[in-house]
Order: C-alpha cells, then sequence, then structure tokens
C-alpha cells in the first residue's frame, strides 16, 4: 500500500516494523500522505528520536495508526553535522513538539517552524550537546 502510493522512497521489512526512508526535503509531504490519506491514517506519533552516526544523524519517527493498527518507522538523513536541521512535524503529530525539544537539547538538530524550540533539560548557556558521538564532557566547565 505505502511503496504504490510513495514508489520513489526505499522501504524495508525489519523485525518490528516497516521502514520507510525519507528525503529530509520530502518529509512534510510524505509525513502529510501518511496521515491524511483515509487508508493509511497514521494518526500518532509514538515516539521521534535521533541516531547520530558520526557522519550524519538519522531522525527516526515511530508512526501508529490507531484506526488501523498498523505501525511504520520513518527514517530521515540529515547530512550537515555543523548545522544540522530538518523540518519540525509539530503541526502534524502535537506529541513532536516535547520530542523535538528533546532532541534540539541533546543532539543540537533545529527544527524549522518549530512553534517554541527550547532547551529541556540543559541550561540555557551549557555548551555543547551530550548525546552526539563528539561530545567530550571533560571541556564542560560548570559554574
Amino acid at each position: 500500500m505505502i511503496s504504490q502510493q510513495l514508489p520513489d522512497l526505499k522501504m524495508e521489512e525489519s523485525c518490528d516494523f516497516p521502514v520507510l526512508f525519507v528525503p529530509s526535503e520530502e518529509l512534510i509531504d510524505v509525513a502529510c500522505l501518511l496521515i491524511f490519506q483515509k487508508d493509511m491514517y497514521f494518526d500518532m506519533l509514538a515516539c521521534e528520536t535521533a541516531v547520530d552516526r558520526q557522519t550524519h544523524f538519522e531522525m527516526v519517527y515511530h508512526l501508529t495508526s490507531t484506526k488501523f493498527r498498523h505501525d511504520l518507522v520513518l527514517k530521515v538523513m540529515v547530512e550537515n553535522r555543523n548545522e544540522p536541521k530538518v523540518a519540525s512535524v509539530a503541526k502534524l503529530w502535537k506529541s513532536a513538539e516535547l520530542f523535538e525539544c528533546e532532541i534540539f537539547d541533546l543532539f543540537g538538530i533545529w527544527f524549522s517552524n518549530h512553534p517554541n524550540l527550547r532547551r529541556l533539560f540543559m541550561p540555557d548557556d551549557w555548551e555543547g550537546y551530550p548525546l552526539r558521538k563528539d561530545y567530550d564532557p571533560n571541556k564542560v566547565t560548570i559554574g
């Protein structure tokens, strides 16, 4: 079904959920299709996180259709490690607001069009992003 609607995108089966790889510039269009296509209806973003792959970041979105009881994982590559940016999905799934603040705080990924992007755990003047693989906790000065 999804592969018929999005034939140009790579899809893989995994041991848990099917995984759809989405180019970052197509994220919002694909997300809208997944939500509003009546035979898909992925109305719940259960989890959104990031993975540091050292050469790039990978955004991971776990979607669920509460109506049809099916699941899907979206993966989006964010290539620019110096200024990582991806579109916010908070206007589509309200749960993304908090997930994206956490990812911003701990990985430094910027979410364009996020309604209130801010640090959650680290102080505003904290330098660095603790979940990046190149983060050096020995360089942190406190107080």
